[in-house]
């Protein structure tokens, strides 16, 4: 996540003994989380737990999702939801395409979260260049 992705990271030898305040913990697993369900059992009650992609399990304070996050950016803003598009791929995504007006799955989103989406994209930048040249009217 720091060296390749160049994500803004805090390495901490031992997270119960840190100070620092955090939103999220992930759990990397090559080759696909393999055991969601052993996450949910042990901490479920405690978090809310889902994958964020085919090889990333998320851990966030119990009811917290994207949908939480936007709500309170769209009340902030007097934006509806119904006047808003998200994209998204996995279970991390369902609560946000649920809120929004304009929901949109890229083609390798997992079933049952393309099943949400009003819209499909191969991709985000051909979704977003689709929308900015006028081809898509939402």
């Amino acid at each position: 996540m720091r060296d390749v992705v160049k994500n803004d990271v805090t390495l901490v030898p031992n997270i119960l003994r840190t100070d620092e305040d955090y939103m999220k913990i992930s759990v990397y697993e090559a080759g696909g989380v393999k055991d969601e369900e052993y996450w949910k059992d042990r901490f479920g009650n405690r978090c809310t737990v889902v994958t964020g992609g085919n090889d990333w399990l998320d851990m966030m304070p119990l009811h917290v999702n994207k949908s939480t996050a936007l709500t309170h950016i769209l009340t902030h803003l007097g934006i509806s939801p119904e006047d808003c598009m998200a994209i998204g791929d996995n279970d991390n995504d369902r609560e946000i395409l649920q809120l929004v007006g304009h929901p949109v799955a890229v083609k390798s989103a997992k079933p049952e979260i393309r099943a949400l989406a009003r819209y499909e994209a191969d991709t985000v930048e051909h979704l977003l260049w689709n929308i900015i040249s006028g081809e898509l009217k939402v």
